[in-house]
């Protein structure tokens, strides 16, 4: 039951959110691009619009930045996007919240450090510490391990810390 409800609401959200676009112009095509994190969600988006209309809906991915460049540009119908709009690009578009998601710090399992502030993070993002050693964890170097240039998630990691 859980699971009907689950496809009857991701519907809606859909068709709103598709026929907000126009539907695909004269095509009946949607295209989409844009946040790789709120990617696997669309796709799923599309399916069941699809089924549901017959339309065609191409989902690609490229980051939120591109996806918000494309319809500006006019290359997709939608765009999504991980991280928060400026003012500028705000004004520009259209905006529909279709979910939230969090962020997570991890560090491997056998490591014992487990309650870090987030200042420490950020010394740690800085590189102004690079030792384990320094949380009262095992000697060790800190690998950091993060998204790329012009990711949405990664923009919101910074902004956030």
């Amino acid at each position: 039951m859980e699971r009907i409800l689950l496809v009857t609401v991701l519907a809606l959200v859909i068709v709103f959110l598709f026929a907000s676009c126009g539907g695909g112009g004269d095509s009946g095509r949607v295209d989409v691009s844009g946040s790789t994190s709120v990617l696997p969600y669309m796709e799923m988006l599309a399916v069941e619009y699809m089924q549901q209309t017959g339309k065609i809906v191409q989902v690609g991915g490229g980051g939120s930045s591109a996806g918000i460049s494309n319809v500006g540009s006019g290359v997709s119908n939608i765009g999504m996007s991980s991280r928060n709009l400026s003012a500028d690009e705000e004004a520009s578009f259209q905006v529909y919240e279709i979910a939230r998601d969090g962020l997570a710090i991890i560090v491997h399992p056998d490591n014992p450090v487990s309650d870090l502030s987030i200042q420490q993070i950020r010394d740690i993002y800085a590189e102004r510490i690079t030792d384990w050693a320094e949380f009262g964890g095992n000697p060790g170097n800190i690998t950091l391990v993060t998204r790329e240039n012009g990711s949405g998630t990664r923009d919101a990691f910074e902004e956030l810390v």
